[in-house]
């Protein structure tokens, strides 16, 4: 409950982070980053809390469509119930004792349990009302201690936890900042603050100065993790790590992340740079060498009625040898999978197929008629029905790549054992083979093709010739020549999915349906509002930079 608190209270400048757009500090005036530790897990730097207050439409707009203006209305007034004072006007800005611009920063630490949040202040002792109302949000305030740092008193708001006084808030300002704790680290956050050193610093760290120059544009929001890596290894400590795979040593060659949050006219998007130490970027320059184009067979699956595609490529033989190194454990596990595929196909896969693979490899996930589903009880009995999947990879050359008729002497008695067998089929000119039931030949297990420059494996009948003729015309590359990755969920096509169903009949009668299809009915009024999320993975000269992006279906919102 706390540490949802704890989020919850962060959540009210996070409202500012989404709107900010210049940078407010003044010259001569000490830069914020100035009092964040050197090795901070993460840092939020907002550009000027004063924009909220000035146009909150900027704040508004993103969610319309998402949440209701009555879920929105009751978030406002939770943030004012906590704060005591209203943070979306002026008004409200000055009564909380904060100015109506300027830069404020928040650093994150354990984990994100505790924080330190440094905001321009221009009247001390409404600050101070306004961050006791806020702690009294939280928690029973049953202590206050006034705590000598630097000369500088700090109050510090404590409350009863079993046998032990925690902290909930400590507050100071010294000169035209305000600085607050939250959280049980939060009155240690603060003193260091004040007793840090220049050279102890964020803005002394290089990958801080590097990460600062890495985006260029507008942004609403920066952040900064200069300690990513140190972060990253405690994560995979608490969490453990596959033996063969030395995941800490990957996490250590991580040297820094930063990131930048803008509002676009259609939607929101955000921009991180991964950058990594020069054993790190060699490794990434092993795996991620020069894409080249991808294959039209691969762009093909690249479908209107996709709700997920992924596109991607890289070094399949190095990416092996990273993930597997010779000698190590896990080279010896795949060396022996390798082993059987040979024995149960005949085919060498190791020397035979991955050669031959071009490294770009394409998913396509979408729904099939959910028509044909008249309760949850037939969804569950053929849950294979309810997506198609569509699967292809990338050849450096079609002649001479295995053909099925190669696997069919070990195969096809398998299949026979499992009730199914194989058959020749056609998909417009292309000769596919499918696998489908023994006595059965409509329940299609998959089907596959090679065609041009690809081969092509699907699960429901149709898609291959509809993927045939996708390869007459394929769509651009979205890798644009480059190796990375590239993912598209478009909610158009579950919206069109979730229409096809009749509620009443797939539910069922009682109270549990009312409640089943009201929640159906949420998730398609906001579905209605969106369009595409899209996340990119690319190698750069630093690291690797990802940029996710959420798109509104026009109209859905006005432009900023």
């Amino acid at each position: 409950m706390k540490k949802a608190l704890l989020l919850l209270g962060i959540a009210a400048l996070a409202f500012y982070w989404f709107v900010g757009r210049e940078g407010c500090q003044g010259p001569g005036e000490t830069p914020l980053a100035r009092y964040l530790s050197k090795n901070a897990e993460l840092v939020v730097e907002v550009p000027n809390i004063g924009v909220f207050g000035e146009r909150p439409e900027l704040l508004t707009k993103p969610f319309e469509g998402i949440a209701t203006p009555e879920q929105q209305v009751a978030l406002q007034a939770e943030l004012v119930r906590m704060l005591g004072v209203d943070p979306f006007t002026p008004k409200g800005l000055e009564a909380a004792g904060l100015a109506k611009k300027g830069r404020a920063v928040v650093e994150l630490a354990d984990q994100g349990r505790s924080a330190v949040v440094i905001v321009p202040v221009t009247e001390a002792t409404f600050f101070a009302n306004s961050v006791k109302q806020y702690a009294a949000s939280r928690a029973s305030v049953q202590k206050t201690e006034i705590r000598t740092v630097e000369n500088q008193a700090v109050e510090v708001l404590l409350t009863q936890f079993g046998p032990d006084e925690v902290v909930v808030v400590a507050h100071t300002v010294r000169g035209k900042l305000g600085f607050l704790g939250i959280g049980r680290r939060g009155a240690e956050l603060v003193a260091a603050a004040l007793n840090r050193k220049p050279e102890d610093s964020l803005e002394t760290h290089p990958e801080y100065e590097a990460q600062k120059k890495a985006f260029v544009g507008d942004r609403l929001l920066e952040f900064y993790s200069p300690g990513a890596g140190g972060a990253a290894r405690s994560l995979i400590k608490r969490f453990g790590q596959q033996p063969a795979l030395d995941a800490e040593a990957l996490a250590a060659e991580l040297a820094s992340l930063a990131g930048v949050v803008r509002l676009e006219p259609r939607g929101i998007e955000t921009e991180l740079e991964l950058r990594f130490s020069e054993a790190g970027r060699s490794r990434l320059g092993r795996i991620w060498k020069s894409g080249g184009k991808a294959p039209v067979a691969v762009r093909s699956l690249r479908q209107s009625d996709a709700a997920l595609s992924v596109l991607a490529s890289a070094d399949i033989g190095a990416l092996l040898k990273e993930a597997a190194p010779p000698g190590s454990p896990m080279a010896t596990d795949l060396d022996q999978g390798f082993a059987r595929l040979a024995e149960d196909t005949g085919v060498d896969f190791k020397n035979d197929i991955l050669p031959k693979l071009s490294g770009h490899v394409g998913v396509a996930l979408g729904f099939g008629d959910l028509r044909q589903f008249r309760s949850i009880r037939e969804l569950m009995q053929n849950p294979m029905g309810l997506l198609f999947s569509d699967f292809a990879l990338g050849l450096k050359d079609a002649k001479g790549f295995p053909t099925f008729e190669q696997f069919a002497p070990k195969v096809d008695p398998i299949l026979a054992l499992r009730g199914m067998r194989s058959e020749k089929r056609k998909a417009g000119s292309v000769e596919t083979t499918a696998i489908v039931g023994k006595d059965r030949p409509e329940f299609l297990l998959l089907e596959t093709f090679v065609h041009g420059d690809g081969l092509i494996i699907v699960n429901q009948a149709g898609r291959a010739e509809k993927l045939v003729n996708a390869i007459e015309k394929p769509p651009a590359d979205p890798l644009s020549d480059k190796a990375g990755l590239v993912a598209e969920l478009r909610f158009g096509p579950v919206l069109v999915a979730l229409r096809q169903l009749d509620l009443d009949q797939f539910v069922g009668g009682g109270p549990q349906s009312l409640v089943v299809k009201a929640m159906v009915s949420k998730v398609m009024l906001a579905l209605g509002q969106l369009d595409v999320l899209r996340l990119e993975i690319f190698k750069v000269d630093a690291g690797l930079r990802l940029k996710g992006r959420l798109d509104l279906l026009d109209g859905a919102r006005d432009k900023p």
